[in-house]
């Protein structure tokens, strides 16, 4: 296979440390490839920088992340929840830059409703979680964004660890957040593009992507019947058969 860059981008209040080991299986994977996790301003390496209130924003940034980073072949998104509308928002300014992107869970103002794009349920676990310790955060995140890994103590702790290296900045999440909530829906985005869907989101109800196919006209949804919000950490394996 003819080498290829993945850009991989996270969602809301999240970093590229929360991919785990995904970059790795991808390479061992497809060894030709490039791949370059970019954080959103304000988190991961991006940390201590003030969040844009305007998906637009998020994504000159990301622009200038990637011209200081090496590329071949083409160039592919994979993106989740609010990765997936800063990566939509990306094509319809450089459709001719990429040649593929796979959203996952992903939402758009417009085409579902509020209590579809952020469930009530999910909602107030992300208020409560909002008062407790990093720690006690991270751990009631994981059990809300994945069925798979939701007892995971490895991975408890890790994150842990990261939420107290790069403590959130409270008034930072609602300036994504706000910026998730507000997006433009892009008017045409020419590039191929596949939504990749768990049934068994706690957080974002599975058929807000199914309504971002057809407002494109047909996009193809690729439908996971277990997994959780973070369809890669569930099961990176079926992720990855989808960037083949």
């Amino acid at each position: 296979m003819s080498p290829r860059t993945w850009i991989l981008i996270r969602g809301l209040c999240r970093e590229s440390a929360h991919w785990g080991d995904f970059p790795q299986v991808l390479l061992e994977r497809f060894p030709n490839d490039l791949v370059h996790c970019l954080d959103l301003p304000g988190f991961g390496h991006q940390y201590g920088r003030t969040v844009p209130l305007s998906i637009e924003e998020n994504v000159k940034d990301l622009q200038a992340q990637l011209s200081t980073l090496e590329t071949r072949g083409p160039l592919n998104i994979l993106a989740i929840s609010l990765g997936g509308m800063v990566a939509l928002k990306w094509l319809e300014i450089e459709p001719e830059r990429f040649a593929k992107a796979l959203l996952v869970n992903t939402s758009l103002k417009g085409v579902s409703s509020i209590f579809k794009r952020l469930k009530p349920s999910a909602a107030l676990t992300l208020i409560r979680a909002s008062f407790q310790s990093p720690a006690e955060r991270e751990k009631r995140v994981l059990g809300l964004t994945s069925h798979a890994q939701s007892q995971n103590q490895n991975l408890i702790r890790e994150w842990g660890v990261y939420a107290n290296q790069r403590p959130l900045d409270k008034l930072n999440v609602f300036r994504q957040l706000w910026a998730a909530l507000n997006i433009k829906v892009p008017l045409k985005i020419p590039t191929p593009v596949e939504l990749l869907v768990s049934e068994n989101d706690q957080l974002c109800d599975a058929s807000c992507s199914a309504a971002i196919a057809k407002l494109y006209g047909g996009w193809t949804v690729h439908r996971h019947p277990t997994a959780g919000h973070d369809l890669p950490l569930d099961d990176p394996a079926w992720v990855l058969d989808r960037m083949d």
